[in-house]
């Protein structure tokens, strides 16, 4: 039987103290690795949660930015873009004079450096300028690019060409010194004489600012000068009329006009562009108020568009003036003559019920057929 004494007492408690015990371990949560707290502690509630349309909207905004330093610094596509200063899509001359003044930086300078850079930009285009319209695409110009790339090809050097081309445009350098602007154009040919309300206009000097880009006064292209203009009716040129047209569709300068005339030139030999063009005249050519248009006026408009295109021309213009006894011309007669001139080859094959012409154009074809006959 077992007696608890002091002495065993205090020689248990002696024991006790000599045990190793072990030393109580910090808390930490139970998971695996770092990340998992790091996502526990994302878990927990913040004071002020952002909110989804504050989040959508940040994202968005750096999305935005990141696009814009993109299409300021990255590659050729970069560059290309950074120097379409016209926003065509196209490089202009004077686009490339800016990208070789960015290549030249500060080891040239002077009328013999922008002279050395108007020489090269040509050299350029007839190397670079596949489909010779007088403008280089974004593919032209990265063949072109590719095909030096011993010189300039390389992403550390179109990242500093990129710089350069933004730090040229900041300044204002963006030609040479044989840029001429669209507005000393104007100032070149406008009138000594103002129009009739006192505005400065082009009207007596525009046959000689039309041969200046090489435009026919004369003929087709005349009209489809004023027709790219977006003129609503014959008469003067004013020089809104003039610059802002022009500034919308890209052109800035002189060599950028030329461009523009080429440009026209090839356009209009398009059939549905030619017929745009047509039909616009009708508008264009008749007095403001009327829905009709002058005979005579309308007689001298065909000799130039029709002429080239329907093969009765000067038998219609017999027609016109023998049997045509108004004094003005439909606009429903104008439009569907453009049609019949091209459908138009054997006026023997013309079926009269077979399709809905104008009374005009039945009675023409009546009069080809009995002064054939006589």
């Amino acid at each position: 039987m077992g007696i608890c004494t002091s002495e065993n007492h205090n020689r248990d408690e002696g024991q006790e103290d000599q045990r190793t015990r072990p030393e109580p371990k910090p808390f930490q949560p139970a998971f695996e690795d770092e990340r998992h707290v790091q996502v526990a502690a994302s878990a927990v509630p913040k004071t002020k949660p952002i909110t989804k349309k504050k989040t959508v909207k940040k994202k968005r905004k750096i999305r935005t930015q990141n696009y814009e330093v993109a299409q300021q610094s990255h590659g050729i596509i970069g560059l290309f873009k950074n120097l379409d200063t016209g926003s065509t899509r196209h490089l202009s001359k004077n686009d490339v004079i800016l990208f070789l003044k960015a290549c030249r930086g500060q080891k040239r300078t002077g009328a013999d450096s922008d002279a050395k850079e108007t020489k090269r930009a040509d050299d350029i285009f007839r190397e670079a300028d596949t489909d010779n319209d007088g403008l280089l695409s974004l593919d032209e110009f990265r063949s072109w690019m590719r095909s030096n790339k011993q010189e300039i090809y390389d992403d550390h050097r179109l990242e500093s060409l990129n710089k350069t081309v933004i730090e040229l445009k900041k300044r204002g350098e963006l030609y040479s010194d044989t840029y001429v602007s669209i507005e000393e154009i104007w100032d070149k040919f406008k009138d000594e004489n103002p129009s009739e309300n006192g505005e400065e206009c082009i009207e007596e000097n525009l046959a000689d600012l039309l041969k200046h880009i090489d435009l026919d006064p004369e003929g087709i292209q005349s009209f489809g000068f004023a027709w790219k203009l977006e003129q609503q009716a014959f008469g003067p040129l004013s020089r809104p009329d003039f610059i802002e047209p022009l500034k919308k569709q890209g052109v800035q300068s002189l060599d950028d006009l030329v461009l523009w005339a080429k440009k026209l030139k090839i356009e209009i030999k398009d059939k549905q562009t030619y017929q745009k063009l047509y039909n616009w005249l009708f508008t264009y050519m008749k007095e403001p108020g009327k829905k009709t248009l002058a005979k005579d006026l309308g007689m001298s408009v065909w000799d130039i568009t029709l002429a080239p295109i329907f093969k009765y021309h000067a038998l219609w213009m017999e027609y016109m003036e023998e049997r045509y006894e108004k004094e003005t011309i439909k606009k429903d007669l104008w439009e569907c003559l453009f049609q019949f001139a091209c459908e138009t080859e054997n006026l023997e094959k013309y079926d009269r019920d077979g399709a809905w012409w104008p009374v005009d154009i039945d009675n023409f074809v009546e009069y080809v057929k009995n002064r054939t006959d006589r």
